[in-house]
């Protein structure tokens, strides 16, 4: 008794796999359309996050080197030591371009 897994197999595509599929029998003629961001069984963005691999933290990490970023509503400069400062600084609205103001 031979078990028989290519259902199981094509159910596992992967995302882009799914899309490019879909956008190539729409070429062909299909009357499928590709669903809009939000739209019930579109991809959420989770999902495409996940579908591109997202970059891992620890390989920004491994090339951050310790810089000056900016708050741009005053101007004060403070010093990113870590990548976990950049990237709180950065949540924050921070910028790395010393803000030109004149009082």
């Amino acid at each position: 008794m031979e078990l028989d897994f290519s259902d199981q197999i094509k159910s596992n595509s992967s995302l882009w796999e799914n899309i490019r599929k879909k956008k190539e029998r729409i070429k062909r003629g299909s009357k499928e359309k590709m669903r809009k961001a939000g739209d019930k069984g579109a991809p959420t963005k989770e999902q495409i996050e996940r579908a591109k691999g997202e970059k891992k933290a620890t390989e920004d990490a491994k090339d951050f080197k310790p810089h000056m970023m900016y708050d741009p509503k005053t101007g004060k400069g403070y010093e990113a030591k870590t990548y976990k400062d950049h990237l709180k600084m950065k949540d924050m609205g921070y910028t790395h371009e010393k803000p030109n103001k004149k009082v």
